[in-house]
């Protein structure tokens, strides 16, 4: 399973109801959260010490949920951040307390609550997490539709290198304008490289070359920048 899970053994229950105060030092400061159903995770945090702090509010995979993310200097204060985030499945999510700046640690106070609603629920499609991702091998090509009308705007892929050295990850499609970003397996919150240039003068043509392990795997996402509808892209690996 992801190495993310690795992460999750060392957090703490996120505290719900009640406003509690922790810290941060060396790095951010995460809490888990079990859910039976779908519902609204609402958290706020207020630093002290000088604290710039954001939330991030990620899945069992470890990517953004919807609204997942707060840096919003309420009121000019760099540590008062907040949200409301839709977790449309059941499972265990992580919110992620953070220094955007580093400026040595401190306190902060954190309330955090969670409300049932059905509404939010969405099917856990396929593609749609790293752990359901779209699986392309060197020297083939796979096939997937994305659909912006049904709020599919984005796909994961993943590479397994059975050779070491460079790979090259091609997207096409007829139609769109796609980007495709690679992710470290251990950060799926942030892309390490980004394909956006159009090649060939098509807005849905897209290339990286990335550096394959054997062991390693490779970890991209495929996304839809035009709400273009129903798109059928290819994936190729070279």
């Amino acid at each position: 399973m992801i190495s993310l899970l690795l992460a999750l053994a060392v957090a703490e229950p996120l505290p719900l109801g009640r406003a509690v105060v922790s810290d941060i030092a060396d790095g951010p400061r995460s809490f888990t959260i079990d859910i039976a159903e779908p519902g609204i995770l609402s958290v706020a945090v207020r630093g002290h010490d000088e604290l710039d702090l954001v939330i991030d509010v990620l899945d069992e995979d470890g990517q953004p949920v919807q609204n997942g993310h707060a840096d919003e200097d309420i009121g000019g204060d760099r540590g008062a951040e907040q949200l409301a985030s839709s977790l449309p499945w059941t499972g265990t999510y992580t919110v992620r307390v953070s220094e955007l700046r580093k400026l040595g640690g401190g306190s902060f106070n954190l309330s955090a609550s969670f409300a049932p609603m059905p509404s939010v629920a969405r099917p856990d499609l396929p593609y749609r997490r790293p752990s359901r991702a779209l699986v392309v091998a060197r020297q083939q090509t796979e096939s997937a539709t994305l659909n912006s009308n049904d709020d599919v705007t984005f796909h994961w892929v993943r590479v397994d290198p059975d050779v070491n050295g460079t790979l090259v990850v091609s997207v096409t499609a007829d139609h769109g304008d796609l980007v495709l970003e690679q992710f470290l397996e251990a950060d799926f919150t942030e892309p390490t490289e980004v394909s956006d240039q159009d090649r060939d003068g098509r807005l849905a043509n897209e290339q990286l070359s990335v550096k394959g392990v054997v062991g390693t795997p490779l970890w991209f996402r495929v996304r839809d920048r035009d709400d273009a509808g129903e798109l059928t892209y290819k994936v190729t690996v070279d």
